[in-house]
């Protein structure tokens, strides 16, 4: 009997490393989930109360949808606001579906196509990020120099539901540059994370989501910034990240939380000051920024 139950062990033993084996494999067969979008101006965050579709009737500076997933930022009338106008894709990233034994990726990059200088003191800016009920991560960038290509700039990353920022080097934009920003869902758990791309190169760390990771949909945020989306799929519709490359390869690294800097100061100091926030999103910022 005792012989018997050894045999059954060595058993037991080999199909549990067997099966390992297999999720092992299964791992690598990372997978990129197409997710066709399309973009709409956020409530209460367009160029005026009105979200004028096209030129602002109160003369603001506005946004307009193009060809070929293309925003473009236009100035407003002299002396009228420029106001940082916040798109959102109208379709969100959902779980249902991702494999359960492999890495799943969704992931969206887009492509600068236009930069214009800051005007009367406010900064351009470029914020990409993922949004639910309960969070949002993002990274922004500014641009407020006379010389627009490799200008200086302050660049963050922010995650809302810890109510802290990354501060990263300084990272300039350029005409034609491409920032991408993907979320990996791992196999078997509830495990997630955010990371951010620069011309294919990873930005920082990967950022692992604390609470529901379910339901993010992509936004950006524009000033005196034009850019043109992509999603994947299509001839005119590729990235410029190898992405399944990089879902193979990440995490390389996490942060953690001593790399987390307290948010309070950053929301009412140096986003105002370098024109990520005026008065029509301070208020969303804080609401959510405590939580």
């Amino acid at each position: 009997m005792t012989e018997e139950l050894k045999e059954m062990r060595k058993k037991l033993e080999k199909m549990e490393a067997e099966s390992a084996e297999m999720k092992a494999e299964f791992a690598l067969q990372a997978r990129f989930i197409q997710s066709p979008n399309n973009w709409s101006v956020a409530e209460k965050y367009g160029c005026c109360e009105s979200n004028c579709l096209g030129v602002c009737e109160n003369g603001n500076g506005y946004v307009q949808f193009a060809e070929h997933q293309a925003i473009n930022y236009n100035f407003g009338q002299p002396r009228k606001p420029n106001k940082e106008i916040k798109i959102m894709a109208q379709n969100p990233f959902l779980k249902e579906g991702i494999s359960m034994f492999s890495k799943s990726l969704f992931f969206y990059e887009v492509k600068i196509t236009g930069l214009q200088k800051d005007y009367e003191g406010q900064s351009g800016l470029l914020e990409i990020g993922l949004e639910n009920e309960e969070n949002k991560i993002n990274i922004w960038i500014t641009h407020d120099d006379e010389v627009i290509d490799n200008g200086e700039n302050v660049c963050c990353i922010d995650d809302y539901k810890r109510g802290k920022k990354i501060q990263l080097p300084k990272l300039p934009l350029n005409v034609k540059d491409v920032v991408g920003c993907g979320i990996v869902f791992h196999p078997g758990t509830d495990q997630s994370y955010v990371y951010f791309t620069h011309n294919n190169e990873l930005i920082g760390k990967c950022v692992l989501i604390e609470g529901k990771n379910d339901n993010f949909r992509p936004y950006v945020c524009l000033r005196f910034t034009s850019i043109e989306a992509f999603f994947g799929g299509g001839m005119n519709n590729t990235f410029c990240s190898n992405v399944l490359w990089r879902l193979q390869n990440l995490p390389s690294e996490l942060y953690v939380n001593s790399d987390w800097q307290d948010d309070s100061s950053l929301h009412l100091g140096d986003l105002e000051e370098h024109g990520n926030l005026d008065g029509h999103n301070m208020k969303e910022v804080l609401a959510v920024g405590g939580t």
